[in-house]
């Protein structure tokens, strides 16, 4: 358990490089110092939706898709098969939850990028994606808004891997839903202020360019 715990942070932190002093590994390791939750449940149509708990990180982010393909060794078109785990971390203090990731088998459909040839990459085989996504007593936790795959859906998907766990580039940026338009983030009225961007939350802007973008030259490629 404590092999896979350092994997999962070590993992990840690949994926979340700081900019200024914050990375997913810190989050991970000292979370109730570093990392503000923001909390907001939301009522509409007397419907209530699950309460969403956002823990912010500062991330390397990516202006265009051509910089996050750049920095990406590793693209995959491929389909959610179902979640393996759920690990949650809790506060030594007070039982609170500070942080998880939940554990997802991905199956690989195509492999459109290995740069450094890494082993696992095999089209028709499955690799385990850690998503910092994860659902506790129906309540939401999410770092930077990340929602989860979802089971069966088919995803492009920008990774680094580090010892058998495969991580999206950025948080949100390297996960790029191809079964529908919608971003599949908690949008900022879910989840507020993510800690360390100027703006409210992320640039769902943004990440519609580049996710298009991506879609639309590796779907010319494939063809």
């Amino acid at each position: 358990e404590q092999n896979m715990k350092k994997i999962i942070l070590s993992s990840l932190s690949i994926a979340v490089i700081s900019l200024g002093g914050v990375t997913t590994f810190d989050y991970f390791k000292d979370s109730d110092q570093k990392i503000i939750a923001k909390q907001n449940a939301k009522i509409e149509k007397h419907e209530v939706k699950p309460k969403i708990t956002n823990f912010g990180a500062k991330t390397n982010g990516f202006a265009t898709f051509e910089e996050l393909n750049k920095a990406s060794t590793i693209v995959v078109k491929g389909t959610k098969v179902r979640e393996l785990s759920t690990e949650i971390d809790k506060s030594s203090i007070d039982d609170s939850i500070i942080g998880g990731y939940t554990v997802t088998e991905f199956k690989i459909n195509e492999v459109i990028k290995n740069s450094e040839g890494n082993p696992k990459i095999i089209e028709g085989e499955a690799i385990s994606v850690g998503e910092l996504a994860f659902e506790n007593q129906n309540e939401i936790y999410t770092v930077n808004g990340y929602e989860a795959m979802k089971n069966g859906d088919d995803y492009l998907l920008f990774l680094e891997e580090e010892q058998g766990l495969f991580a999206p580039r950025g948080v949100v940026f390297g996960k790029v839903p191809l079964d529908t338009e919608d971003l599949e983030i908690y949008s900022t009225e879910d989840i507020g202020q993510v800690e360390g961007n100027d703006e409210e939350g992320n640039d769902e802007e943004l990440l519609s360019d580049i996710f298009a973008d991506a879609k639309e030259h590796y779907e010319e490629q494939s063809e």
